[in-house]
């Protein structure tokens, strides 16, 4: 569903991305963690079809997106690390205003609406402005928006910055019942906030592909006892990045 072959970024003399690979197939869950500063915001911009790659092959559901930028797009949900949320407008308003940008069809433009609501528990807010919403609620906004034309794929990225414990339990809960249909790549610098959500992690640092696998996985690479906690694999993974 995601092929990722070379890709690579620069930024001046900086070098974001070097030389990435992983494949993610279709309704598989992978969280893409590392260290802040590690590349992960500028893979998935590139993914998106945000950022152009400097070199590599990227797919999304068949479509390559430096070629096929707008079928790939189709494909896909996005929800960036901080959404941008139009707070002037009500819940419903905004999401009806995306739908319609997405390219949903104007007939399935109520259908989608209802669903992303009830499914993201909104029905309570949907006639509030976004601006008058707590953070747990415009993060259900975001990622509603990012379900609202009903995608193959979705891109997540740190979704639950900001959150308390117990709304980053809340999220979780809702991703899980709404992307097991889906392939889901969910960025995060902290590896034990995706544990309970992904089969699989991708680990970055510094630009570079470092590990990927399940937990067992990369305890096997980081050459550390069972009783080692998911922190201290991830910080041995990505020391001397």
């Amino acid at each position: 569903m995601i092929c990722v072959e070379g890709m690579s970024k620069r930024f001046g003399a900086a070098h974001a991305l070097r030389d990435v690979s992983f494949n993610i197939a279709e309704g598989e869950r992978v969280g893409f963690v590392g260290p802040n500063g590690a590349g992960k915001t500028t893979a998935l911009r590139i993914l998106s079809g945000y950022l152009s790659a400097d070199a590599g092959r990227i797919t999304v559901a068949g479509f390559d997106v430096g070629t096929s930028r707008r079928d790939a797009c189709a494909n896909l949900g996005y929800m960036p690390d901080t959404a941008p949320l139009q707070t002037d407008m009500r819940v419903s308003e905004f999401l009806r205003f995306r739908a319609r940008l997405k390219g949903v069809a104007r007939g399935d433009t109520g259908e989608r609406l209802a669903a992303v609501i009830s499914d993201l528990e909104l029905e309570e807010v949907q006639e509030r402005l976004i601006a008058r919403l707590s953070r747990g609620f415009r993060q259900r906004v975001a990622l509603a928006d990012a379900l609202i034309a009903n995608p193959r794929v979705l891109l997540l990225d740190e979704p639950t910055t900001g959150l308390d414990p117990l709304q980053r339990r809340s999220f979780r809960e809702l991703l899980l019942q709404h992307s097991a249909d889906r392939s889901v790549l969910f960025s995060s610098h902290h590896l034990p906030e995706v544990e309970a959500i992904v089969e699989r992690f991708l680990v970055l640092g510094a630009g570079t592909l470092v590990a990927a696998g399940d937990l067992e996985q990369l305890r096997e690479r980081a050459d550390m006892l069972s009783s080692a906690s998911s922190d201290d694999i991830f910080a041995k993974l990505v020391a001397g990045t």
